[in-house]
C-alpha cells in the first residue's frame, strides 16, 4: 500500500490492502486519509517507472476484498480518449432534441384535443340555449 505524493508514492505500513485500511480506518473511527497519513513510512518509489511498468513493484486495483475477489466488480464508462467522450456527448444531444421535438407535438396534439374539446362543449351550449329558448 502506498500513499500518492507526486512523482513519489509513500509506503504504508501495517496495511496489505485498501480493505484493510478502510477497516482500521471505520474501526478505529478515523477518516481514511488521515489514517494513511499516520501510516506513512519513510519509504518512497517513483511513480512513473511503476505506472509504466518498469517498476518490480506493480499497481493493484483500487478496491479489493481479501477473501472474495468476485464481490469486487470495477467497472467504468468506457471513454478512454476525447473522440469517445465527444461521440457519446453528441448521441446524447440528438436524443435530447429528439425528446424536445417529440414533446412539442405532444403539446401541439394536448392543446389541439383541448381546443377541441372546448368547442364541443360551446356547440353543446349554444344547442342547449336553443332549444330552452
Amino acid at each position: 500500500m502506498a500513499l500518492v505524493e507526486e512523482p513519489h508514492l509513500r509506503l504504508l505500513d501495517g496495511c496489505s490492502s485498501i480493505y484493510e485500511l478502510a477497516s482500521s480506518a471505520i474501526s478505529g473511527d478515523v477518516k481514511l486519509s488521515d489514517l494513511a497519513r499516520q501510516r506513512a513510512t519513510g519509504d518512497v518509489l517513483e511513480y512513473d517507472p511503476l505506472y509504466r511498468g518498469q517498476s518490480e513493484w506493480r499497481i493493484l486495483p483500487a478496491i479489493d476484498h481479501p477473501t472474495e475477489p468476485a464481490r469486487c466488480m470495477v467497472s467504468g464508462t468506457g471513454l478512454t480518449h476525447l473522440g469517445s467522450a465527444r461521440n457519446r456527448q453528441s448521441m446524447h444531444a440528438s436524443t435530447d432534441e429528439k425528446l424536445t421535438d417529440l414533446a412539442e407535438r405532444i403539446n401541439t396534439q394536448a392543446n389541439k384535443s383541448g381546443n377541441e374539446q372546448q368547442d364541443e362543449a360551446s356547440s353543446r351550449d349554444k344547442k342547449k340555449s336553443r332549444r330552452v329558448a
